[in-house]
């Protein structure tokens, strides 16, 4: 309460190191810095990966618990389970029955998101690159699923032969 009362007192003491602006309590800079300059502030100290976002970065510290159980969201839609809001989101966009046409080549996309990696594959665009073999790819997913090459991680499990794929 006594940080909210801050915010209606002229007491700016928390100020961005980037433009000056001033801000009442240290989790509003915070939230300035990660969504206006895209500064990186959390650091997952078992695997080194890096968040913006305080929730999905308490999330993913949680996933390394042994007794970790995932938070599953349902598509209310088709029942399709996902890991976070977000996920659940975007896979809506799917059946707003929105189609998204590649001005090139014609083809039909269910997100503005599939549109711009689509386009991608016209323009030669590879912004994604492994950090550890210098290979480029046009999204970030296609980069984290490469990174296994290297890291021999196995993150998925058959359930019919009970194996790491």
């Amino acid at each position: 309460m006594q940080v909210h009362i801050m915010g209606h007192t002229n007491d700016y003491r928390f100020k961005c190191e980037h433009c000056d602006l001033r801000f009442g309590a240290n989790y509003t800079l915070k939230r300035h810095l990660n969504t206006v300059h895209e500064v990186i502030v959390y650091s997952c100290q078992h695997c080194k990966k890096t968040y913006r976002d305080s929730g999905a970065f308490k999330e993913h510290v949680a996933r390394h618990s042994s007794d970790y159980v995932p938070k599953i969201y349902t598509c209310s839609v088709c029942g399709r389970e996902l890991r976070s809001r977000e996920s659940v989101r975007r896979h809506k966009l799917k059946h707003s029955g929105d189609i998204f046409v590649c001005e090139i080549c014609g083809k039909n996309v269910t997100t503005p998101r599939s549109l711009e990696d689509h386009i991608k594959t016209h323009t030669g665009e590879k912004p994604f690159v492994c950090e550890v073999c210098g290979k480029s790819f046009t999204n970030k997913n296609c980069l984290i699923s490469h990174r296994r090459v290297h890291t021999k991680e196995k993150p998925f499990t058959c359930t019919d032969i009970h194996d790491t794929l």
